[in-house]
């Protein structure tokens, strides 16, 4: 019987080793893991963070693209966050600011509702874990900025694209309609692209202010004027309002063509915009430009809309770009008499006009 056995041993293990091949060569509904554990089907994808969005000085609103449960959520000063590798540290770091979670109705979003405010301009991190119905989960930080409860109203009056003598380097001059914190305030070129975007610095504004942020930092003398002192800065084109430099040694603007935004990141809206383009061209020439002149016609701001026709054109052959805003005492009648819409302030290419380097200004009125 052994005999007949040893016989048939081969034939048996050859017929198992063909049946595991015959497996591996057709697939089936099911895997096997290294456990032994079948997996069928499910749902491997975690869920997607959409947005982040400040809505005042006590409320956090953060959405997603399904259904969620918040497994922990905390709130820390951005200067407390280099050491944190988990929530569960975070959580218990004296730092955390105490705030409850609301969610929505749908599961989709839930609000952070804090028990103290956030400070104006001050830099947060959202630090928070979800998952989704069948147990996927995802860990996530988010940037939050304190809500600027009073937002300055400004405008573009003054822009410069080359370097000049008496202007120093790119510059793009704000003048302030109403006073108020300039937190939140974010001006963005479509030449140079989100990663260079400048976000302006929580201080205090006047009416009748201007604010040039200057976009290259030439070195000695470039010296941020935050307080109430307006004559700390003495770099080549240091203007008689306020200065803000730009941590930036490369050219910024576009050369031949730009939009320039000024948008609330709190509110989510583009507050001013400026358009141009060198007449040789006839169009957009990267698809980035014809995206931001549809943002800049979003809120109605750039008031003709977004065709190419509507842009300001340079003329003629000189490098430089330098242009003045013509309508500043308009609005600045409409701010003193309150008929001012700061949410929303028409702007259209005729109340521009080019000028010579020979009559730059920043910080003065034109």
């Amino acid at each position: 019987m052994k005999k007949k056995l040893n016989i048939f041993l081969p034939v048996i293990q050859a017929l198992f080793l063909s049946f595991i091949v015959f497996l591996s060569l057709n697939h089936i509904s099911c895997k096997v893991s290294s456990e032994g554990i079948q997996v069928l089907s499910g749902d491997y994808e975690s869920p997607e963070l959409q947005s982040v969005c400040v809505k005042s000085d006590s409320e956090i609103a953060v959405n997603f693209s399904e259904a969620v449960k918040v497994c922990g959520i905390s709130l820390c000063e951005a200067t407390d966050m280099q050491d944190m590798t988990s929530i569960e540290y975070l959580s218990k770091r004296p730092a955390s600011m105490p705030l409850c979670v609301v969610p929505s109705s749908d599961g989709k979003s839930f609000v952070c509702n804090l028990s103290v405010p956030t400070q104006i301009g001050r830099k947060y991190i959202l630090f928070g874990q979800i998952e989704d119905e069948n147990g996927n989960s995802l860990t996530f930080t988010a940037p939050v900025t304190g809500y600027n409860s009073r937002a300055a109203a400004v405008v573009f009056s003054e822009i410069q694209d080359k370097s000049t003598v008496l202007g120093g380097c790119e510059f793009i001059e704000l003048y302030v309609l109403e006073p108020g914190n300039l937190a939140g305030l974010v001006i963005s070129s479509a030449n140079d692209g989100e990663e260079f975007d400048v976000s302006l610095p929580p201080v205090e504004v006047n009416a009748k202010e201007f604010v040039v942020v200057h976009l290259r930092n030439t070195g000695d003398g470039c010296i941020n004027e935050i307080g109430d002192e307006l004559d700390l800065s003495t770099a080549p084109g240091s203007s008689a309002g306020r200065d803000i430099w730009i941590n930036n040694t490369e050219n910024r603007l576009g050369a031949t063509q730009d939009v320039i935004l000024l948008y609330d990141e709190n509110a989510g809206l583009v507050k001013d915009a400026f358009l141009y383009s060198r007449s040789t061209k006839i169009e957009w020439t990267k698809p980035v430009y014809s995206i931001s002149a549809e943002k800049a016609c979003e809120n109605g701001i750039w008031s003709e809309g977004s065709g190419f026709e509507n842009v300001f054109m340079l003329n003629g052959s000189s490098v430089q770009g330098i242009f003045v805003r013509t309508n500043l005492e308009q609005l600045e009648f409409m701010a003193e008499t309150g008929t001012l819409d700061k949410n929303c302030i028409p702007v259209c290419k005729n109340d521009w006009k080019r000028i010579s380097a020979s009559y730059v200004t920043p910080g003065y009125a034109k």
